[in-house]
């Protein structure tokens, strides 16, 4: 599947559930059901609405046009706010001693991002000499998709890097401060 083929797909997968959800709402007589319909439409707009978001943000920094609001954040706080977005349980290990020169709302979606994993996931941050390292086991395999491509982006921004290695479903690493 080329890229373009692969953002279609994300972008159709949500306008698909709405037009659904619409003909649901449209013929149910149900007040339970209308009610499903209304939050399934809702829930696909939302998604829909975040990846056209995303890509914006995505080629902002491509074309060098996307500033980063840096302050010193406490990397266990970005990861405590991400997990809890996420609503599923994380297991969590935390360095208190992690600091970042960063854009928190923008590398808190970037975390957000890699958490959408589904299943059961650890994340462990850890000091590497002067880079703070998120690493998160567990989950699916992460295949390319806007998500991750964001993630990359905003990593990289940050002067870090997103891999894959072994057993570690995903690795990002930040210079700290």
């Amino acid at each position: 599947m080329s890229d373009l083929d692969q953002l279609l797909h994300e972008l159709l997968t949500p306008l698909s559930t709405l037009l659904l959800w619409e003909e649901i709402l449209r013929t149910a007589d149900e007040p339970l059901r209308q009610a499903e319909a209304l939050a399934a439409i809702r829930a696909s707009a939302q998604l829909q609405a975040r990846l056209i978001g995303d890509m914006r943000e995505i080629d902002r920094a491509r074309r060098g046009a996307l500033e980063l609001a840096r302050t010193r954040v406490a990397a266990a706080e970005l990861v405590r706010a991400a997990i809890a977005r996420r609503g599923d349980p994380v297991r969590a290990t935390l360095a208190p001693d992690a600091w970042l020169h960063a854009d928190a709302p923008r590398l808190g979606r970037a975390l957000d991002r890699l958490l959408e994993a589904p299943g059961e996931l650890a994340l462990e941050l850890a000091l590497d000499g002067g880079n703070v390292v998120f690493a998160i086991r567990g989950g699916a395999p992460f295949p390319p998709n806007i998500a991750n491509a964001y993630a990359r982006t905003i990593i990289e921004l940050h002067g870090g890097t997103l891999s894959g290695t072994g057993s570690v479903y995903v690795e990002a690493t930040i210079p700290g401060v």
